[in-house]
């Protein structure tokens, strides 16, 4: 907790950043009365913050009042430390002297996460102390010109804006910058603070203090970041950030899992599964752009991120991995829609949850490409290797622990991709960078260097290399020629093809004549073709499924009906939030490799009941799906196991 002062921190531009001093420089000052016994308990407590506390830090504050005395209570809980900066001080509750004169090896004992009243006490000073310097407000000579530079008194006159240059977009950070570093971009960046109120990694927090503000956020995670030994394991981002500004790398020796878990849902025949990833077997980073679509939430095209992960059979990661694409992974920032139809005025507003999910490429180029026929771009990014490494762990650790509000312009997958990028690279270029959509970003990627459009120039390469991914369409036009060439329909295009009768189609695919040299050429468009019309009529039974839910009056009963919906939203929800799925008594952040044998325990069970929930569903459905489509779906079946069988044959 702050007092803020009221005056101007007018003071804090003539004071030294980041300078190493004498540890003396700094120094605890007890100024309320104690007994000999608590002065020497008190001493031994400031004397471990006083070690743990960065020089950095430290050389921004000098002397600091310690006090004690009854703090006011908020609710069921009271203030068990309090800081002023007008004052320079610190004061602890009189309640923690008790605590502090047991010791750390006798402190009562809790089930918060710094599991004892002692250990709390201490993150305590770290954080009030830490509130004291964020508002002394220091910064480097790099910082101080940009504040000079963006002050809002500041290139009002022509003759200033031709000197100056334009006016830089992270000026919205630099031009009221009233703190040391809880208002830096860099850190709000990570935070995930940067422009929005609220912040969005709220999924795996060790105290939800911290999603206060970013005062709050900044000392609690300070908290950690120096009492806690897994804090770069579990934060590696903002423990980067912090070690970098404070130059202070507290727990250096600590190692941390190399593979990441993350939770893939609805994987194929599975509801959902859990996997690793390694990152030092991911050969590239792409920036995955899907053309845009005929729907309203793809009229502006999709941004997603592709990992270029290598086969585990495959010796070296290289440009070979390139061809491994059934172990690529796409990073998709989506809408979780709550509803059984989209509403533009939900996505306009935010009232749409927005969470990073990890997908098999396999499953965006079936959304895509065949689906859509939307096709993707895949624009490989100058990353280092350091870099590859840092932009895979932040994207899994935004996985577990983000939850935002998506919103079809200001905040959606351009704009939150465009965050995942900023917090990686925190470089100038990219801080100073405002998009709204897919396109713009993809821009602004070449603009700026780390987009390498010369991997499309040549189409049919780019087509092998899986660069580019080209809408389904053209293929299945080419397709149907060669069924149309053979003379077997009347149909004027794939299109018309695939929407005919099922058992149209089965008339016609008795009719290959084995024996010409053509058949096996033939069998196999056809092949290609059915399993598009599977998907056809799949979607038109979708469609109407949504139509009937949602309609005034129905054929479908009124128990029925609401179970149907109820089932398909928890079945859409199930996996939707992948941190539900871990311990709820301890760690945040990143999980470790006993959270995520708990989470793979609770996913199998929670699959096994969403397979048995499918399966009722689909009962209910039936019995009001139109028998002339629940038809189409058992010849189309009998359709491509036949087409299977003459493929087989000799």
């Amino acid at each position: 907790m702050l007092k803020k002062p009221a005056f101007k921190y007018f003071i804090a531009l003539s004071l030294p950043l980041l300078t190493t001093v004498s540890a003396h420089a700094f120094e605890y000052r007890v100024v309320t009365p104690l007994t000999p016994v608590q002065k020497t308990a008190v001493q031994a407590l400031l004397k471990e913050a006083d070690q743990k506390l960065p020089e950095t830090l430290k050389s921004a504050l000098s002397t600091v009042d310690i006090r004690f005395d009854k703090l006011p209570s908020f609710g069921m809980s009271s203030a068990m430390g309090s800081a002023s900066y007008s004052r320079r001080d610190l004061t602890l509750d009189t309640s923690t002297l008790a605590e502090i004169v047991k010791g750390p090896n006798s402190s009562t004992k809790t089930n918060r996460t710094h599991k004892t009243k002692y250990q709390e006490i201490l993150a305590t000073v770290l954080h009030e102390t830490t509130h004291l310097y964020d508002f002394a407000n220091v910064h480097s000579d790099s910082e101080k010109e940009m504040i000079r530079r963006c002050d809002t008194k500041f290139a009002k006159s022509k003759e200033e804006r031709i000197q100056n240059g334009s006016r830089p977009y992270a000026c919205k950070y630099y031009e009221n910058m009233t703190t040391s570093f809880s208002k830096n971009p860099y850190f709000l960046q990570v935070a995930g603070w940067a422009g929005q109120p609220e912040n969005g990694l709220n999924q795996r927090t060790p105290d939800t203090y911290e999603m206060k503000n970013p005062l709050e956020y900044l000392s609690v995670n300070m908290e950690y970041f120096l009492l806690d030994p897994q804090y770069k394991c579990r934060r590696p981002g903002m423990y980067k950030v912090l070690s970098g500004h404070f130059r202070h790398v507290p727990f250096k020796d600590v190692t941390c899992n190399r593979e990441l878990g993350y939770v893939v849902p609805n994987n194929g025949s599975s509801m959902a599964e859990v996997f690793t990833i390694d990152p030092s077997r991911v050969y590239q980073v792409h920036y995955l752009f899907a053309e845009k679509g005929s729907e309203l939430s793809a009229g502006w095209g999709h941004a997603m991120m592709r990992l270029i992960v290598c086969s585990p059979q495959r010796k070296f990661v290289g440009p070979d991995c390139l061809r491994d694409i059934e172990h690529h992974l796409v990073l998709s920032h989506r809408a979780f829609v709550d509803s059984l139809q989209l509403n533009a005025w939900a996505g306009m507003v935010g009232d749409y949850d927005s969470r990073l999910f990890i997908l098999p490429l396999s499953q965006v180029i079936d959304e895509y490409p065949k689906g859509q026929f939307r096709a993707l771009r895949s624009l490989p990014l100058a990353l280092t290797r350091q870099q590859i490494t840092d932009f895979i762990t932040r994207s899994v650790e935004i996985h577990w622990e983000y939850n935002g509000k998506y919103k079809f312009i200001t905040n959606n997958c351009a704009t939150e991709t465009l965050d995942l990028l900023q917090s990686v690279l925190l470089s100038p270029a990219m801080i100073n960078t405002e998009i709204k959509t897919p396109k713009g970003l993809y821009d602004v990627l070449l603009k700026q260097g780390l987009g390498n459009e010369r991997v499309f120039f040549d189409k049919k390469s780019a087509l092998e290399l899986g660069y580019y991914f080209d809408s389904y369409e053209e293929r299945y036009t080419k397709t149907f020629a060669i069924v149309q060439d053979a003379g077997l329909t009347s149909a004027k295009d794939f299109k018309q093809w695939i929407d005919s009768a099922a058992s149209y189609r089965n008339d016609i695919i008795k009719r290959i004549d084995k024996t010409q040299p053509e058949a096996k050429k033939i069998t196999a468009a056809m092949f290609v073709l059915e399993l598009a019309a599977r998907r056809s009529v799949q979607n038109s039974i979708n469609n109407a499924i949504v139509r009937y839910l949602n309609e005034a009056s129905s054929p479908v009963g009124a128990g029925d009906k609401k179970q149907a919906a109820d089932n398909f939203l928890n079945l859409s929800s199930m996996f939707a939030k992948p941190a539900e799925f871990l311990p709820t008594d301890h760690g945040y952040g990143l999980p470790d490799q006993e959270e995520m044998l708990s989470a793979k325990s609770r996913i199998e069970q929670s699959a096994a009941s969403g397979d048995q929930l499918a399966k009722e569903t689909k009962k209910i459905v039936d019995k009001w799906t139109d028998a002339a489509l629940l038809k189409e779906v058992e010849t189309n079946n009998e359709n491509i196991k036949l087409l299977q069988e003459l493929l087989r044959a000799k």
